[in-house]
């Protein structure tokens, strides 16, 4: 059967009602599934913690969409040392939460955040992720929500130690306990730093200290040195060791302050003035104990007016000792001893310094040596015109006025004759 031209055109028209409709039943991709947005709230009970210490969690959940929720569990993305968990349950890697029904809220609270005693000190940021389920008529489907919070870890409750902050406290730490340790020991200067100059002087001690275990580790290889790492973190266990290090500095540095005054005592003792010297012994005692002598006699003046000459001098507690002019006479030497001696000498004279005279007393046997003889003795001039007073002369402090000095021929202190 054949048909006609007519009758197709006429029904052309019905055929762009009908396929459209039939193409869209057939053809039509499903429609896509929005996921719900559940609400995540976490609170804690305190936004600072201490090393060691723990804080409680409480969390919240809101589904505010038309699908049941289940499977939830709750996840922290938090460094090693801290650790979410549940009363009485060791830390887990994850919390799981009863399933939640549309359109409804979910509330746990008891949660807990410790901090280990490993921890390090500064501020952190804290990622919780919530997984969940949820099943449409096209099958199960997962999700997550996550939620931020930052968190301060503190050492002893606090981001400071005397005032400066934990993250410079590795700069500190070690000179404080420097300083703590002469003061405790009697070993620190006499003068009392006021607070800014102890924290500069702790910063200088400390960096001291730093540059000394960095070495120490990059040579030896000590494990130890390694957790002193100024670009490190700081912790208990750190700050313990800067400690450690600063009092190790302080033992070290005060053993060498009572060294050297057990020293300087000892020296002191035997240079002390007993009026039994030998001659040679009062020279070296007195350029020792006074070192300023260039060759000039020395002038004192009384209260009264009364003036004493001497070649040279020194004080003790109360007094000033003056001393007259020695002689070493050439015939009393040994051969050996004299060209020694005259070889500090220049044109047939003692040079006179106290380095060359030292020398010429040590040559000579030292303070016991009977080589040295007086030449001239101090010479006091008053209203009864000029006295001798003897080798030696002792002016109280509480007469003397003043001193100065005098070029005078026959008073240096020793000369070759």
């Amino acid at each position: 059967m054949v048909t006609s031209p007519r009758i197709a055109v006429a029904l052309a028209p019905l055929l762009f009602v009908f396929l459209p409709h039939s193409w869209s039943q057939t053809g039509r991709a499903p429609e896509p599934v929005t996921p719900p947005q559940p609400a995540l709230t976490v609170s804690l009970e305190s936004g600072s913690l201490e090393i060691g210490d723990s804080v409680q969690v409480t969390l919240g959940v809101t589904n505010n969409s038309a699908y049941t929720l289940s499977e939830l569990r709750l996840e922290m993305d938090a460094p090693e040392f801290i650790r979410l968990s549940q009363p009485g349950i060791a830390a887990v890697d994850s919390i799981g939460l009863d399933s939640l029904a549309a359109w409804s809220a979910l509330h746990r609270g008891h949660l807990l955040l410790k901090v280990l005693p490993r921890g390090q000190v500064g501020t952190v940021n804290l990622l919780f992720n919530l997984r969940f389920q949820w099943r449409t008529k096209d099958g199960i489907h997962s999700g997550q929500a996550s939620l931020e919070k930052p968190l301060v870890i503190g050492l002893f409750g606090t981001d400071k130690v005397v005032g400066v902050p934990l993250a410079f406290a590795q700069f500190v730490v070690p000179g404080l306990f420097f300083l703590f340790l002469l003061r405790v020991l009697g070993a620190g200067g006499s003068k009392e730093l006021g607070a800014e100059d102890k924290i500069i002087v702790s910063v200088i001690i400390s960096v001291i200290c730093l540059f000394v275990v960095d070495r120490l580790g990059r040579n030896t290889g000590w494990g130890w040195t390694r957790q002193l790492d100024p670009d490190g973190t700081v912790s208990i266990k750190k700050l313990f060791l800067l400690a450690l290090c600063g009092a190790a500095v302080g033992l070290i540095w005060a053993a060498g302050v009572w060294g050297n005054r057990y020293y300087r005592k000892r020296r002191i003792a035997k240079l002390e003035f007993t009026g039994a010297e030998t001659n040679a012994g009062l020279v070296y005692k007195a350029l020792k104990l006074n070192p300023r002598y260039e060759g000039s006699a020395w002038e004192f003046t009384t209260k009264e007016g009364d003036v004493y000459r001497a070649a040279h001098y020194f004080m003790t507690d109360f007094s000033y000792v003056l001393l007259g002019a020695f002689k070493i006479d050439r015939e009393t030497l040994d051969a050996e001893t004299k060209a020694k001696v005259e070889a500090r000498s220049k044109n047939g004279r003692l040079s006179q310094t106290r380095k060359e005279l030292l020398a010429v007393i040590r040559i000579l046997g030292g303070e016991n040596s009977k080589a040295v003889g007086p030449r001239n003795l101090v010479k006091h001039t008053g209203e009864g015109g000029e006295n001798d007073e003897g080798k030696t002369y002792i002016l109280n402090k509480d007469e003397y006025r003043s001193k100065t000095q005098v070029k005078v021929e026959d008073m240096q202190l020793i000369q070759l004759t």
